[in-house]
C-alpha cells in the first residue's frame, strides 16, 4: 500500500562508521514475479551483478520483509546482514495457509473494482496497524489499484511456506528482526524466532506498533545502525 519512496526521509540518515550508507530502493511495482521464491531468486540474481562495496545489507518490512527473508534464504552469504520489520513467517498449517489465501483472493478482488481511497481506509483499520493511524507519506496518485491487487494475490502469506525450519539453520549471516512496542502479534513472532535461531537477534521498538520505521523513526534508525556497526565489526 506504499511505493518505494516512503523510505525517502530516512536514506541520510543510515549510516556505518558515522558515514552515510548508499541505498538502493526496491520498486516492488516492477515486474512482479510468480511466487516470492521466483522473486527471490530474481532480485538475488540481480544483487549479485550489481556493484557493491562489500557485500550489502538487507532490510524488509511487512511484505517486503517477507520477501527479504525469502532472499536471504536464497542466497544467506550473499549479504553483510539482514534486517526484517514486523513481517510474517507463515503459517504453520494448510487450513490456515488456505484461510489466508481465501481473504487475500477477497481482498485482491474489491481493488480491481472498488474505490481506492476508501478501500485503504479500510485496511489501516485493520487490527494490525494496533489502531493507529498511518503516518509513512502516502500519495495517491502514485498507487496502483491493478498492481496492489496482483502483489496481494502473488505474495499472499497463504502462498507462502512456514520459513521458521529455514531460518533455524545456521550460515553465520547476523539476522535483525524488529517490531513494536505496541504490535503483539509480531513481537510474539520476534521473540518465538530468537529462541530458535542463533543468528537471529529480535528488538522491541518502544513506541511503535506494526508500521515501525514511521511511528519511531529515531528509534528504528538507531537500532539499525548499531546493528550495521556490530555486524561489520
Amino acid at each position: 500500500m506504499q511505493t518505494f519512496s516512503v523510505w525517502d526521509p530516512f536514506l541520510d540518515k543510515l549510516c556505518l562508521s558515522a558515514q552515510p550508507v548508499g541505498v538502493k530502493k526496491v520498486d516492488l511495482y516492477d515486474n512482479i514475479s510468480t511466487s516470492l521464491a521466483q522473486w527471490a531468486q530474481d532480485f538475488c540474481s540481480l544483487v549479485r551483478k550489481d556493484s557493491f562495496r562489500g557485500k550489502p545489507f538487507l532490510l524488509g518490512y511487512s511484505l517486503g520483509g517477507r520477501l527479504a527473508m525469502h532472499a536471504y534464504i536464497n542466497s544467506p552469504h550473499l549479504w553483510s546482514g539482514v534486517i526484517i520489520v514486523s513481517a510474517d513467517l507463515g503459517a504453520h498449517s494448510e487450513e490456515s495457509r488456505e484461510n489466508i489465501l481465501a481473504k487475500d483472493l477477497a481482498w485482491s478482488k474489491r481493488f480491481q473494482s472498488e474505490d481506492l481511497e476508501s478501500l485503504l481506509n479500510e485496511w489501516d483499520h485493520a487490527p494490525v496497524f494496533c489502531q493507529r493511524s498511518n503516518t509513512a507519506p502516502r500519495e495517491l496518485t502514485n498507487l496502483d489499484s491493478f498492481k496492489i491487487s496482483k502483489l496481494l494475490s502473488v505474495y499472499s502469506k497463504g502462498r507462502q511456506q512456514n520459513l521458521i525450519p529455514f531460518l533455524k539453520q545456521e550460515c553465520g549471516v547476523p539476522v535483525l528482526y524488529l517490531s513494536g512496542e505496541d504490535d503483539h502479534k509480531y513481537s510474539k513472532i520476534g521473540e518465538n524466532l530468537a529462541r530458535c535461531c542463533l543468528s537471529l537477534s529480535h528488538h522491541i521498538i518502544p513506541d511503535a506498533g506494526h508500521r515501525v520505521p514511521w511511528e519511531n523513526s529515531t528509534g528504528f534508525i538507531a537500532t539499525v545502525n548499531q546493528f550495521m556497526e556490530e555486524a561489520k565489526a
